[in-house]
């Protein structure tokens, strides 16, 4: 594995993702409200009920990338000897399995946009938190 992605990929996409998501909810919320969008058949699986619920999951979604993009730079800053390393590590391992189970989650979506677009991105995501969890060293 260690051969097939390097660690500098691994963080350099995972880190354009979580940006580009960010964005992605940004706007989602910005449709809602501005142009009066209604997107709930076609997000988180279809199984919202009302914009105001969707409202809420893109707002925690934004907080979630946010988490994510913070845990990454730091991963990536923090001297190999630092206590903080393991408390790192174990958010990279939880976003490893938490990516894992999205992509199961989107398998079963109802949204076709679910499953033909975030599962390979959730599946290549959960790869890329594989790879940095297994880095001893940056």
């Amino acid at each position: 594995m260690n051969k097939l992605i390097s660690i500098k990929t691994a963080y350099f996409y995972s880190m354009l993702l979580f940006f580009l998501f960010l964005f992605f909810h940004i706007f989602i919320i910005i449709g809602i409200e501005f142009f009066n969008f209604n997107l709930t058949n076609y997000l988180w699986g279809g199984q919202l009920k009302s914009k105001t619920e969707l409202i809420q999951f893109e707002m925690i979604s934004i907080l979630i990338q946010f988490l994510c993009i913070i845990i990454l730079y730091l991963r990536i800053r923090i001297n190999k000897f630092s206590r903080y390393k393991i408390i790192l590590n174990i958010f990279i391992w939880t976003l490893f399995i938490l990516f894992v189970l999205n992509t199961i989650g989107n398998l079963f979506a109802n949204s076709l946009l679910e499953k033909i677009i975030f599962t390979p991105i959730t599946i290549v995501l959960s790869l890329f938190m594989f790879r940095i969890g297994i880095e001893k060293e940056i």
